[in-house]
């Protein structure tokens, strides 16, 4: 007698296996790609409710195009910036000077820049000694070969001496009739250098000018000596009274006259020295 299994047992659990349920994880990352853009942002995702909202998706959608300013780099060189030794311009006057010195050029009213005033002593053998090495003097490329015209003396003060001394290389040092006495010399030998078929260098000219000046140093300091020599000797003050023997008589007079009129008049009279 056959039996049926299937009948029997009705209700009896299935012997089918289950279908496989879908991955939850991987259809639901598939099917929005707007949470997988989330998660690789490191943003947190949104709930459901928000991702139907077409406003909250229009900001994410921003946010997620609008670029990160970290992400920016400065690519301007450090060497485009100023800094305080260089020079600038100061924006009232206008004026040449340190970026660090520019503010309190201001406070102070925007006084004028001050000039470095040239020593009108010094040294002259060191001025000419940096004539010929050329430390701080114009080359001679820079000097117009022209003629010189010859300035007003008597209204030339020393500063326009010394200006025109410099800008042909030549030592400023001396008082007045030095700087004088200088600036004359030059100007006749630079024109008369010009007149020549074959003129000499600026420096050959300035060697002859410190040349003639350290002969006349050298006679006049010869003179003295010479003087103070024969004034030593018998006969050398034995000249000296003879040559000055009229100058010694007139003063000799003159100091009677006036012990004369000392007593006359009790007054003293001064000494008339030519």
């Amino acid at each position: 007698m056959l039996i049926n299994i299937a009948q029997s047992s009705p209700s009896g659990p299935s012997l089918k296996r289950p279908q496989p349920t879908p991955n939850s994880k991987a259809s639901s990352s598939a099917s929005n790609p707007l949470k997988r853009q989330r998660r690789f942002s490191g943003k947190r995702s949104e709930s459901p409710a928000k991702d139907g909202d077409p406003k909250a998706a229009g900001e994410e959608d921003r946010a997620l195009e609008e670029p990160d300013p970290t992400q920016y780099v400065n690519r301007e060189g450090s060497s485009d910036e100023l800094g305080e030794n260089d020079e600038g311009v100061c924006p009232l006057c206008l004026a040449r000077m340190s970026i660090a010195s520019i503010p309190m050029h201001v406070e102070r009213g925007c006084p004028p820049p001050k000039t470095i005033k040239t020593n009108a002593g010094g040294n002259q053998k060191a001025d000419w000694k940096k004539v010929f090495s050329g430390a701080g003097l114009s080359k001679e490329k820079d000097v117009e070969m022209k003629r010189i015209l010859k300035p007003n003396y008597a209204m030339a003060t020393p500063s326009d001496l010394r200006a025109v001394l410099s800008q042909y290389g030549l030592p400023i040092s001396g008082d007045r009739p030095i700087l004088e006495s200088r600036v004359q010399e030059w100007i006749v030998l630079f024109n008369s250098n010009l007149d020549t078929s074959h003129p000499r260098s600026l420096s050959a000219l300035r060697a002859k000018i410190s040349e003639a000046e350290s002969s006349r140093k050298r006679d006049k300091e010869k003179g003295r000596d010479e003087m103070i020599f024969q004034m030593g000797t018998k006969d050398g003050m034995a000249d000296y009274v003879k040559e000055s023997k009229g100058q010694f008589e007139r003063l000799r007079r003159e100091i009677l006259e006036r012990d004369k009129r000392k007593t006359g008049n009790g007054v003293e009279s001064p000494i008339e020295v030519d």
